[in-house]
């Protein structure tokens, strides 16, 4: 789809998950804390990838480059239970971020789709509720009854929060709900 791919650190900083305007309650915020950290930047597992991407996007435009179109593949961190007592499911997600003139809401949703068919599924999609997009420009990606993926245009509260001052796009995509199914 003509996105470069990105490599961001497992570790973020425990704040970061603010950024997102998450409710206290929200199991993303339930984070792994590194017992020595080099510091509070990279003080927590991520269990989200999308303050990695946000990250980066807030640099490219800040650098004056007019669009964007990035990936990442890696995992995430969600522990079964706080205090860690056991190894974290670490799931496989994919990140995208998209920005520029050219660039919107039905250009990631097409992305999505193209990614789910290779995987031989029929998404649909319906009405997200994500804090941290925009609440009429967001959606999810359903296949075989699962929520493989939620996409749309960030909130413009949460942009702020990294000197964005243009409409960026991002997605989360499930890799593992993706690499299980079977494909014929």
């Amino acid at each position: 789809a003509g996105a470069y791919e990105i490599a961001t650190y497992s570790f973020i900083a425990s704040k970061a998950i603010d950024t997102l305007l998450l409710p206290e309650d929200d199991i993303r915020r339930q984070q792994i804390k590194i017992i020595n950290p080099l510091g509070d930047e990279y003080s927590t597992m991520r269990t989200q990838l999308t303050t990695s991407m946000l990250t980066v996007l807030a640099t490219n435009i800040n650098k004056k480059i007019s669009d964007g179109r990035f990936f990442e593949i890696s995992k995430r961190f969600v522990p079964k239970s706080l205090p860690i007592t056991e190894q974290p499911h670490e799931l496989t997600t994919m990140s995208i971020g998209i920005y520029g003139k050219d660039e919107d809401f039905f250009t990631l949703k097409g992305i999505i789709e193209e990614l789910v068919c290779a995987f031989d599924m029929k998404p649909s999609f319906e009405r997200s509720s994500e804090p941290y997009l925009h609440p009429g420009r967001q959606a999810a990606a359903t296949a075989n009854g699962e929520a493989v993926a939620v996409f749309g245009e960030v909130h413009p509260d949460v942009a702020a929060n990294y000197d964005i001052n243009e409409k960026v796009y991002v997605a989360e995509i499930r890799l593992d709900l993706l690499y299980s199914a079977e494909i014929s």
